[in-house]
């Protein structure tokens, strides 16, 4: 399948009153996209924001003060769909810079799953699968908060979303075909909830899977200091990792460090850690959370029924096979120990997903 080649018309948009002149047309549908930076902050930082009507691509600078206010509207109305490809730091960025996530969105990446033309994937690439054209993503690291952009970055910035438009129709008309329509609503509704609300991770120790080796009260401590590596993180603006590397904060969990000197002896066998904070982690360690008690635990692999994990692998390989598409669309090895720990699916589950995994499920 072919599109039209001829490059859209493309607008530089540098102030709010020429944005909200340029939405007022808008009907239906828009493509979009961002640029923005973030190798140096917990927050991303938006620098480019990319609308692709029928017929134009506006090229919004997000670094002009009172656009990210003035695009709101948009990103909220209910009336108007937001295609995008893989939409989650896109979300974040939104969130931190308008005050909210866009909504409804139709995320070509998740469509391309659920028809089976492949999991996760880049948009380059399924632009080549549908359309057989090649996007150039060399200017994906580029500097996005500089001005003015090079003619290489404005081209890129358009070719990230002028195909959206047409990637909506194809596979959404795919969809319908397969029937899949209604997989495509319960998983953007569950997508759109987990997303958009900006709030820390309540169980934070839960993806330092090293943790696995304490026991109750090591990874209790290992929850605490993820928990202040966070705080810290979003109140400083900060990459989490610049507070606490993650192996640092399990070091530190494990020994059960009870002075500011051994918390020092700790972090000097990792380099990226801060050499200042001894104080604040000692006391982050040993404040107790009023949601303790609730804490799930990490578990050792070696501790599972290794039988029934591959029995529900095998079960998910079943049903992924029988629909024609990815197994990590019905259910991850990481969801399936979820599972078996807790003994009900993460909310994360929709519920085509859970009517099928729930039919001729394998023994207890």
């Amino acid at each position: 399948m072919t599109v039209e080649s001829e490059t859209p018309t493309s607008i530089w948009v540098d102030s709010p009153e020429i944005l909200t002149a340029q939405l007022a047309h808008i009907r239906g549908a828009i493509g979009i996209d961002t640029e923005f930076v973030r190798e140096r902050t917990f927050w991303p930082k938006l620098a480019l924001v990319q609308i692709a009507t029928e017929d134009a691509v506006l090229l919004v600078d997000s670094k002009v003060p009172g656009i990210n206010e003035a695009l709101a509207p948009l990103l909220s109305n209910p009336d108007i769909l937001k295609i995008m490809h893989a939409p989650g730091e896109d979300f974040i960025a939104f969130i931190h810079g308008c005050g909210l996530a866009p909504y409804p969105v139709f995320d070509t990446q998740l469509a391309a799953t659920l028809v089976g033309l492949g999991h996760g994937m880049g948009y380059a690439r399924l632009m080549q699968a549908l359309f057989e054209i090649d996007i150039d993503k060399g200017e994906t690291r580029s500097d996005w908060m500089r001005r003015p952009l090079s003619a290489s970055q404005l081209k890129y910035a358009v070719e990230d979303v002028r195909y959206l438009h047409e990637a909506h129709r194809v596979l959404s008309e795919q969809l319908d075909t397969l029937g899949r329509s209604e997989w495509m609503q319960q998983e953007s509704e569950a997508y759109f909830a987990s997303q958009s609300v900006d709030a820390p991770e309540r169980w934070a120790h839960m993806g330092a899977r090293a943790g696995q080796r304490m026991d109750r009260a090591g990874q209790t401590r290992l929850l605490r200091l993820m928990r202040w590596r966070e705080a810290r993180a979003r109140a400083r603006d900060l990459p989490k990792n610049w507070v606490l590397p993650v192996e640092a904060a399990i070091d530190l969990a494990e020994a059960d460090a009870q002075t500011e000197e051994v918390v020092n002896q700790i972090l000097l066998k990792h380099p990226r850690a801060p050499r200042n904070l001894a104080a604040a982690m000692l006391t982050a360690m040993h404040t107790v959370g009023e949601d303790e008690d609730n804490m799930p635990l990490l578990i050792d692999d070696r501790d599972r029924d290794k039988s029934r994990v591959r029995a529900w692998q095998s079960k998910v390989t079943q049903i992924a096979n029988e629909l024609g598409v990815d197994e990590g669309v019905i259910a991850s090895r990481k969801i399936i120990q979820a599972y078996l720990d807790a003994g009900e699916w993460p909310e994360s589950v929709t519920a085509w997903r859970k009517s099928r995994l729930d039919a001729g499920a394998p023994p207890a």
